[in-house]
């Protein structure tokens, strides 16, 4: 594994970034888009690893709630104050957690989003152990979207080869010219699937659509 690879690190990384994260990454993803407009009516939905908000408006329009959960306190802040800015502060629930340990009741989400989040927790026991909560909390015949970062991308050529665990640091590069490193856990498809089977949860549907799997899956 590589180093400085904890939650705790990541989350102060997302809190050093936050801000100019927001304002590179304002456009929703076609794919979340997709999936969000399939969703039924629903009471309450979660925005897991919500980031700058960006999506949060669309799930609003499906659920009466939207959970927002981040384990960044400055990037929950920048989607706080993205969500005020629309007239959605009153749907809106936010949270700073980790994903494993939401204090949630079981069966009490109607869908949920889990989009370029799940790849930063450090190890396969956290992320099993996260989508293992997530299907306790969803409810019976509800679906959720995860999407993940691709091992096999143009940015990483050669990794597959070099690198058998997938986990590296990706640098973000702020406005002074800064690299702050993130982690990530880049996946294989063969391996994001077997982890979403092992927490129980159903693959409804998985594809790649440029460097991310998205993978769509359903509580039993």
């Amino acid at each position: 594994m590589v180093d400085h690879a904890s939650k705790s690190r990541t989350a102060e990384v997302f809190d050093r970034i936050a801000e100019h994260f927001d304002l590179t990454r304002r456009s929703p993803w076609r794919e979340v888009l997709d999936f969000v407009e399939s969703l039924e009516s629903m009471d309450l939905a979660a925005d897991i690893g919500c980031g700058n908000g960006r999506h949060i408006p669309y799930l609003a329009e499906k659920a009466g709630k939207v959970l927002a959960v981040d384990f960044s306190s400055e990037m929950l802040s920048v989607a706080e104050r993205n969500v005020d800015q629309v007239g959605l502060s009153g749907k809106v629930i936010f949270l700073l957690a980790d994903s494993s340990r939401l204090p949630l009741e079981e069966g009490v989400l109607g869908g949920f989003i889990y989009v370029a989040a799940l790849h930063h927790l450090p190890t396969d026991a956290e992320r099993l152990v996260s989508l293992e909560s997530l299907r306790r909390f969803l409810k019976s015949g509800s679906k959720g979207l995860i999407s993940v970062w691709a091992l096999d991308q143009p940015r990483f050529e050669g990794l597959a080869e070099a690198v058998t665990d997938g986990d590296i640091l990706v640098p973000w590069t702020m406005p002074d010219g800064k690299r702050i490193d993130r982690f990530y856990h880049l996946f294989r498809e063969d391996e994001l699937r077997s982890l979403i089977e092992r927490s129980g949860l159903a693959v409804g549907k998985l594809h790649r659509s440029r460097d991310n799997y998205f993978a769509e899956v359903v509580s039993d």
